[in-house]
């Protein structure tokens, strides 16, 4: 298998090859046409010669009017010129091969049409000779004609003149060409080749390494460029997984640890009844902790691998969400806090409502870990270039360097980092994960109380 470089060369040079030969043939035909047209306009010239002084020939080169033949005909240098009468007879004849017959044409009258001057090419004393018989007429028709014939010899020695420079310019040609494609293929693939040496470099623990730039703005330096964006992204992917897969890990080994050690701890000595229940109670909580978090890991990786396939209805939003709240009412009063329900937004939108109402749960249910006691939980839908449902709460708030944060896989700040207060730290990547499904987005920004306002807003 041949090389792109040896590919790009052998082109250029059979391009060149092709451009020349088409190039001598053109002019070596042309050459040839017109040096034969200038060879037959002169017999014709030196025909007309032999005619008598003071006949006029019509520009169609015809004659009409009956003429006398010549008895006499005018030697021109190198030129055979013959009369011939009307039975083939020649009446006179000068020029070279004094000896050899003239061609059946130039004595069978016959072959004169219309008594217009006839062109033939015949060979005439062993070389190539270019005739022309001029007719004359008489009074009963064909008197006789001038027969004048030139050697071909300096047209037929020009082609291989023209071969031999068409050939030695090709392959001068096709050496520049070759030179030139070499010089092409250097600057293409050489970049080509610094490429593909960086992309053996990659892998999966080495995706520092990046494309070398090239300078210009041409087609390899925008691949380049697309290359290492690529690869910052596959960089960015693949940390993002490596510290999801770290997190899930102290994810899970934490509640495996507790479930281990109370285990542990029971089976020492023999308790009584009511100890067992507490460690079995301890169990079960830490065993629902577990099945939420394998729930949620499996949602996650699944909308990561084929995104989230939505349901769409058309709901009014203030009437759904309300509804929605409303199944929070009891977790918010076991705090010790109060649900307020502002619903005017009064529009509808076309929503998923299973998944939406996952984002609003999540979203209601960390605004009621977080309420203090006698505070309140808030959902509030309005109308903003679109739709807007926030939920408030009374709690501490998310400092505002954590703001994007919270919204990360497995992140807990501060306020949440013992697992009796907070979720396992991926309600509200899920919430994000639903909102940018469908076309918006959840941010959150501090309430008028000071707690957390989560605000999710919908494109109508």
């Amino acid at each position: 298998m041949h090389s792109f470089r040896t590919r790009i060369i052998a082109a250029f040079v059979a391009v060149n090859l092709v451009i020349v030969a088409l190039f001598g043939g053109i002019v070596s035909l042309s050459l040839s046409k017109r040096l034969r047209g200038r060879l037959d306009g002169e017999l014709v010239a030196i025909a007309r010669a032999q005619l008598p002084p003071g006949v006029a020939v019509p520009a169609s080169g015809r004659l009409h009017e009956p003429i006398a033949l010549p008895t006499r005909v005018h030697h021109h240098p190198g030129r055979v010129i013959a009369v011939v009468d009307d039975a083939g007879r020649v009446i006179d004849r000068a020029g070279p091969h004094p000896a050899a017959p003239l061609p059946a044409f130039a004595t069978t009258l016959d072959f004169v049409a219309q008594h217009h001057p006839d062109l033939h090419t015949a060979r005439f004393g062993g070389e190539l000779f270019r005739f022309v018989v001029y007719p004359l007429p008489g009074p009963m028709g064909l008197e006789g004609a001038i027969v004048v014939g030139g050697p071909m010899a300096p047209v037929t020695s020009l082609l291989p003149r023209i071969f031999q420079l068409s050939l030695w310019a090709g392959l001068v040609s096709a050496l520049v060409a070759g030179l030139l494609g070499w010089l092409l293929a250097r600057s293409v693939v050489a970049p080509v080749e610094e490429i593909a040496l960086t992309a053996r470099q990659i892998g999966e623990h080495n995706l520092s390494v990046r494309m070398p730039s090239l300078a210009g703005h041409d087609e390899l330096a925008s691949l380049t460029v697309s290359l290492n964006r690529m690869l910052d992204r596959l960089a960015h992917s693949l940390e993002l997984q490596r510290r999801f897969l770290s997190d899930a890990s102290h994810e899970i080994r934490t509640p495996l640890t507790i479930l281990r050690g109370n285990l542990e701890v029971t089976l020492r000595r023999e308790r009584p009844a009511e100890e067992y229940r507490a460690c079995l109670e301890t169990l079960t909580g830490e065993v629902d902790h577990l099945e939420r978090l394998a729930q949620q890991l499996l949602w996650l990786a699944r909308a990561d691998a084929a995104g989230l396939e939505l349901q769409r209805v058309e709901v009014e939003v203030d009437g759904w969400a309300a509804r929605v709240a409303r199944r929070h009412q009891r977790a918010v009063e076991a705090v010790g806090g109060r649900l307020e329900i502002d619903a005017t937004s009064g529009t509808t939108v076309s929503i998923d409502t299973a998944r939406m109402q996952q984002l609003l749960d999540n979203l209601l249910a960390n605004a009621c870990r977080f309420t203090p006691e006698g505070g309140r939980v808030r959902l509030v839908t309005r109308q903003e270039g679109g739709v807007v449902i926030a939920v408030e709460d009374d709690g501490p708030g998310v400092p505002e360097a954590e703001r994007e944060a919270v919204f990360r896989r497995f992140f807990r700040g501060d306020d949440a980092r013992n697992r009796a207060h907070g979720g396992s730290g991926l309600g509200l990547a899920i919430s994000r994960e639903i909102a940018r499904a469908h076309g918006g987005e959840v941010w959150v920004e501090a309430a008028d109380s000071g707690g957390a306002r989560f605000v999710v807003h919908l494109p109508v």
